[in-house]
């Protein structure tokens, strides 16, 4: 069985080389399944989201330090109410930022530590505001990186939730993949 997820789609421009400034816009399609069946459950949001961060990143010791600060603005869902009656959600918009250390152990492994988060506004229901329904989180990620020879990246990072605010898990982990013209 092959299980869709939703789509995240970014595009970083730098415009500034010493000390490395770039900004990023993205956004995320709504191509999972936002309901799930009996055996798994949903694979996706059902919104369109937007994101835009700018990013600095500057040589330190042998390693590299880099700092993003960004906003992400959630997509309105129709949510189901009562039969044939559907009311509009919207999830608060959030704040998030990050600053990372990058050391290298080889030309080709990296190894990051980084603190990361999220401040974010109250949801809606329907234009009415719903109270304490905010999420906030600072997280700690230690985690390794593989440099290929052909500008891509592997990373596999460990998310340790330090504080949080009406978040439902303690820990988790991320792998993901990048690419630069560097």
């Amino acid at each position: 069985k092959i299980t869709v997820i939703d789509q995240d789609d970014a595009t970083k421009y730098m415009f500034l080389p010493e000390p490395m400034m770039s900004a990023r816009l993205g956004v995320k399609l709504p191509t999972g399944d936002d309901e799930g069946d009996e055996d798994n459950g949903p694979t996706g949001s059902g919104t369109t989201d937007f994101d835009a961060a700018v990013m600095l990143g500057m040589p330190a010791g042998p390693g590299m330090f880099g700092v993003q600060a960004g906003y992400r603005m959630f997509g309105a869902q129709d949510v189901d109410v009562y039969v044939r009656e559907t009311a509009e959600y919207k999830c608060g918009s959030e704040i998030h930022f990050l600053a990372c250390y990058r050391y290298p152990m080889s030309d080709m492994l990296d190894l990051k530590v980084a603190v990361d988060g999220f401040f974010g506004s109250e949801d809606e229901f329907d234009g009415e505001t719903i109270e304490d329904s905010a999420m906030n989180m600072v997280s700690l990620n230690p985690g390794v990186v593989y440099l290929m020879d052909n500008g891509m990246d592997v990373g596999f990072d460990i998310h340790y939730v330090l504080m949080g605010q009406n978040v439902t898990s303690e820990w988790g982990v991320g792998l993901w993949l990048g690419w630069s013209n560097m």
